[in-house]
């Protein structure tokens, strides 16, 4: 039977190994965090590589400088707020709220009609009239990737209150 001043050894020992464990894992926890760090540069190659192998129309999906309307987003509500009209069906049936909508941004900043999509349905006249607002918008400033500009596909909601 072992004696207590060999159990308090052992203990001692033991507790002293489950330290040095414990400092030797959060010291390569650390390490890993410290040098492990995101490298743009690296990021930004493969991200290349990856969009040499797509077509043009999928290429850029990092966008450095993301589309925006020529007026900024506080003119682009202005046009909204101003041309918008509210459908009487809509109005008599007490609908508000948003539509989602989502639409391409071409390399020349024009809207590509065609892409112009409901994601969020509010109610079928409500619908009409986002969409109607997006296709008589003014051209934006396209997104921008490598220096270069690029379609981006924006989503915004147009709001019925």
């Amino acid at each position: 039977m072992p004696n207590t001043l060999t159990l308090m050894i052992f203990s001692f020992v033991s507790n002293q190994v489950s330290m040095k464990l414990t400092l030797l894992l959060l010291l390569i926890c650390i390490s890993t965090v410290c040098f492990g760090q995101f490298n743009k540069k690296t990021r930004s190659r493969q991200a290349q590589s990856v969009n040499n192998n797509l077509p043009d129309s999928l290429k850029y999906s990092i966008i450095e400088t993301s589309a925006e309307p020529a007026n900024g987003m506080g003119g682009f509500y202005n046009y909204i707020r101003k041309k918008i009209k509210y459908p009487r069906d809509a109005k008599r049936e007490g609908i508000h709220g948003k539509v989602l909508i989502s639409f391409i941004v071409g390399v020349d900043g024009v809207i590509e009609q065609e892409s112009i999509k409901v994601i969020e349905s509010l109610f079928p006249s409500c619908d009409k009239e986002a969409i109607r607002l997006i296709q008589n918008a003014k051209a934006w400033n396209p997104g921008m990737s490598q220096g270069k500009p690029v379609r981006q596909k924006i989503a915004l909601p147009i709001h019925f209150r």
